[in-house]
């Protein structure tokens, strides 16, 4: 399970190294030095010696956590902690200097006292892997993200990679589900084109509640990069459980145009620039252009059967005679075999017209409609009641 699941040896020096930036002020600071030599012994002044060694020996290891430290250091380690037996940092010292079977106990141990210790924590990430326990990684994560902010930047990218593989999504969604102060900054990256979509979308499905509080979810991002990356049926079966917009049978979403929408390009992206665009209003599709503009004003990602399919379009008024409005219909899969794309001019107010899908290996279509002002008219307002698509 490690070597396809969460963690790299890299990514885990990366971590730490975060860290060590973060605590340069210490390892930097003189006055353990001056502090060492008074008596009684300041503890904490010896923790911080033995800890500015432990960090150097995993700083000069490219990120590895070393097998034994300096005599030195452990000196320190046990002066620190005979003065002071709450410093995290010489119990982690001292369990680097253990036999194997005391060495997990007493880090757990420096872990209790501290959970804000990098260097502990990175050391029960990587016993964690070890093992191969994914949860125990995900959750010394979470601690690590919960007292570090500085962390997230190089956490959260390794958190997403690691949910490329499915068995890790389980603990992800027991994670998540406790609803941590980082998930927004983890499903902003999971949703970029280049994150697990597949496995991010069976993610949000798994957690996904009526009931939810929908501010730390990037949806649409995620429904976006699905479909762009040609995840169609995925996007698809994310957007019914998400999507409170009821069907009404047309294969068209929304194809009476009665509700603003939830998840562009599935239910209509709208398209708008200072010379022409298009709204939903009062149940319309209402498309606006200047003299001699246009372009496209709407489209929306639809699923067609291998069958004989009927587009039905209804619009508020006649087309002005110097605009033109069309519909168009192309294929949205990369094929070696594309279907010819259809133009079907608006020329009357209702209109109905028969395609064949029977001989094509196209499933998934572009549905646009685009129009244009002429160059000697004032320019348009025109709108369409609906748009549907149907089999019967």
């Amino acid at each position: 399970m490690l070597k396809n699941i969460i963690i790299s040896i890299f990514s885990l020096a990366l971590a730490l190294a975060a860290g060590l930036t973060s605590l340069g002020a210490v390892t930097k600071n003189k006055v353990p030095d001056i502090a060492i030599g008074l008596q009684p012994v300041n503890g904490f002044a010896a923790e911080n010696l033995a800890a500015r060694v432990m960090r150097a020996s995993v700083a000069e290891n490219g990120g590895r956590f070393p097998d034994s430290i300096s005599p030195a250091a452990i000196g320190w380690a046990r002066q620190a902690f005979l003065s002071e037996p709450v410093t995290p940092m010489a119990v982690a010292a001292l369990a680097l200097n253990a036999k194997k079977a005391n060495e997990r106990p007493l880090m757990q141990r420096a872990f209790a006292l501290s959970r804000r210790e990098q260097f502990v924590t990175g050391w029960m990430i990587a016993d964690s892997s070890v093992r191969g326990d994914t949860q125990d990684i995900l959750n010394f994560y979470d601690t690590t993200l919960r007292t570090n902010v500085a962390a997230a930047p190089v956490l959260i990218p390794v958190m997403v990679n690691a949910l490329a593989n499915r068995e890790s999504i389980a603990p992800f969604a027991d994670l998540l589900s406790r609803d941590p102060p980082w998930a927004a900054e983890f499903w902003e990256k999971l949703a970029e084109p280049s994150g697990p979509l597949i496995n991010g979308a069976t993610l949000r499905k798994r957690l996904y509640d009526k009931k939810e509080n929908t501010e730390q979810y990037r949806d649409l991002n995620l429904v976006r990069s699905l479909i762009y990356t040609q995840h169609f049926e995925v996007a698809e079966e994310l957007y019914t459980l998400l999507s409170e917009m009821p069907s009404k049978g047309s294969l068209v979403r929304n194809s009476s145009f009665d509700n603003a929408p939830e998840f562009p390009p599935l239910d209509w992206e709208l398209v708008s620039s200072g010379e022409y665009g298009a709204a939903i209003a009062d149940g319309r599709l209402q498309l606006s252009a200047i003299q001699n503009s246009g372009g496209l004003f709407a489209k929306q990602l639809v699923k067609l059967p291998s069958a004989v399919i009927t587009i039905g379009v209804k619009t508020s008024q006649p087309v002005p005679d110097d605009a033109e409005i069309v519909i168009g219909l192309a294929c949205a899969e990369k094929l070696g075999v594309m279907p010819q794309p259809i133009r079907m001019k608006i020329k009357e107010q209702s209109m109905l017209r028969k395609i064949s899908n029977e001989r094509s290996e196209c499933q998934y279509y572009w549905i646009n409609i685009s129009g244009r002002a002429a160059e000697n008219s004032g320019g348009f307002d025109f709108s369409i009641q609906s748009l549907a698509m149907f089999t019967k």
